[in-house]
């Protein structure tokens, strides 16, 4: 059980750590490209912290373990939204740009429905995952052309672009390390405990590789760079189900317990569909809503583990 504490305690440390450098690389590079961090947090960020979902649940699936690759996929895009982002709401309210609201989070609704209808179905086959792809290549094509569209004149570079990328690279690295063994030894703790490999990757894989979300989430709040911390959980999310769930049931179709996880789709697209209500006609999603969310985390990791 010790060794299995430290690499939980080690990999937090590790992910704390990347966050900072990728936040750190990310901001530079949005101000020598001059284009809104927003989109650097939908992409270059997302992709970033998105590598511990896509490392583990393409071990899991690889090895056998489908019940424990999808509940990675769908707990995470829960934990992205009630957890990292409800307890960096909670910290420190967020401004919420109008772009967010009436283009990324219709994306990111659309994307989400397409996954639940998936799980409905009862597997998720190699064609299902390569028109995931497709969207994939569809949604980063979307943001090269908005980019385009939203110069950020004014913005000063703190980095030179190689260490800037190195920033990027590194932290993106350091993750992805961190998130593995924070994964392992969450595993390794509640396989000591007793837990169903479904509850496992609902719960101790999905919050283990939301971390580096949260952590991201934070860093960037603190520094006051809103876009970054809001535009990487739903950036995240999108490439949870577009990256991560294509790629690997490209790969390997992804077959699991049928309808066990029907419960957890469908808290997925609740937790989506309160995140719009939430954002609409405001500017700022203020501590009541971020306390909202998490305590909402809160009963669903609750009715699932008990």
């Amino acid at each position: 059980m010790s060794i299995y504490v430290v690499m939980v305690v080690v990999g937090s440390l590790f992910l704390y750590g990347g966050a900072e450098g990728l936040v750190r690389g990310a901001v530079s590079v949005a101000a020598l490209l001059r284009i809104s961090p927003l989109i650097v947090g939908l992409t270059v960020v997302a992709c970033g912290t998105s590598l511990p979902e896509a490392v583990t649940t393409m071990i899991a699936q690889l090895t056998g373990r489908g019940d424990v690759a999808l509940g990675n996929i769908l707990g995470s895009c829960v934990s992205n939204i009630g957890l990292a982002l409800g307890l960096t709401i909670v910290i420190i309210p967020l401004a919420i740009s109008s772009s967010i609201k009436k283009r990324e989070l219709p994306i990111m609704l659309i994307v989400t429905i397409c996954f639940v209808a998936l799980v409905f179905y009862g597997v998720i086959s190699r064609v299902a995952g390569v028109f995931l792809v497709i969207g994939l290549v569809g949604y980063v094509v979307y943001q090269v052309i908005v980019s385009r569209r939203q110069r950020c004149e004014g913005a000063v570079a703190s980095y030179s672009w190689v260490v800037s990328i190195a920033f990027i690279i590194g932290g993106g690295v350091v993750i992805a390390i961190g998130g593995y063994m924070l994964v392992d030894g969450a595993i390794g703790i509640a396989r000591i405990v007793g837990i169903s490999e479904r509850v496992i990757g609902l719960t101790a894989v999905a919050i283990g590789t939301s971390l580096p979300e949260l952590m991201t989430s934070i860093v960037a709040a603190s520094r006051k760079n809103h876009e970054i911390s809001i535009g990487n959980v739903v950036g995240s999310n999108i490439l949870n189900v577009l990256f991560v769930g294509g790629m690997v049931s490209s790969i390997s179709p992804i077959t699991f317990s049928s309808g066990a996880f029907y419960f957890d789709a469908i808290i997925m697209l609740a937790f989506t569909l309160l995140l719009i209500v939430m954002a609409f006609r405001v500017e700022v999603l203020s501590r009541v809503k971020g306390l909202v969310l998490l305590f909402g985390y809160c009963a669903y990791i609750y009715a699932i583990a008990v």
